[in-house]
């Protein structure tokens, strides 16, 4: 207002305040850019590599590639080659707990494809509704 002073504390144009804290934008996840960089940086067992890439529909994908022993033909080899949908990474402590987390799955399943008696899979991961998870 006309001949009205400002104190110290308020602003030269109150119109332009910014909102709350709470109200203001927040980063929400990494980009692609910023979790591929990262890892690069990041190393597992030899011959495993990690690309973070957009996918058409689903947004940021891992896609986890190396050759491993053929359980099931033994002498020869198969590459895995793993694309994983994933969740908005907030940071880089997230996206080093998430992959280790990916990792393990992946382990698991090769556990389950190696572990045998008599030459039988115990805990095959690739029967009828293995992806179910059924009990």
């Amino acid at each position: 207002m006309p001949g009205q002073r400002l104190n110290s504390t308020a602003s030269a144009r109150p119109d332009v305040r910014k909102p709350p804290r709470h109200l203001r934008p927040v980063r929400s996840r990494l980009s692609t850019a910023e979790i591929q960089a990262e890892l690069e940086r990041v190393s597992y067992k030899p011959g495993w590599t990690f690309t973070c890439y957009d996918g058409r529909w689903e947004g940021q994908h891992l896609a986890i590639t190396v050759e491993v022993p053929d359980a099931t033909r033994p002498g020869r080899t198969v590459t895995l080659d793993v694309h994983s949908s994933l969740p908005p990474i907030p940071d880089v402590p997230y996206l080093h707990t998430w992959l280790a987390w990916r990792l393990g799955r992946i382990e698991n399943h090769e556990m389950r494809e190696f572990l045998r008696v008599d030459g039988k899979a115990v805990f095959d991961p690739h029967p009828p509704f293995a992806d179910r998870d059924l009990t």
